[in-house]
């Protein structure tokens, strides 16, 4: 499975983009960080089921430690 973050997201956990980025998978999840009555708000979409999650009020910090934790976890990283 692979999270499919858009620019604007990735901008503000502070990850680059993979080059090149991976093939494209059934069980990949999309995921797009928009703005909803001046609250972050998080869109998450399975790409086979378009099954969506939608979380409110989300912020910047809580963000980038959700990816470092998820991150570091991830097969092949090295610390």
């Amino acid at each position: 499975m692979i999270l499919r973050c858009t620019r604007k997201l990735l901008a503000v956990i502070g990850s680059p983009a993979a080059d090149p980025a991976p093939a494209r998978d059934p069980e990949d999840w999309y995921a797009n960080l928009l703005w909803f009555d001046c609250h972050k708000c998080l869109l998450l979409t399975h790409s086979a089921t378009l099954f969506t999650i939608f979380e409110a009020d989300v912020t910047a910090s809580r963000l980038r430690a959700t990816h470092q934790r998820h991150a570091a976890s991830a097969p092949g990283h090295q610390p």
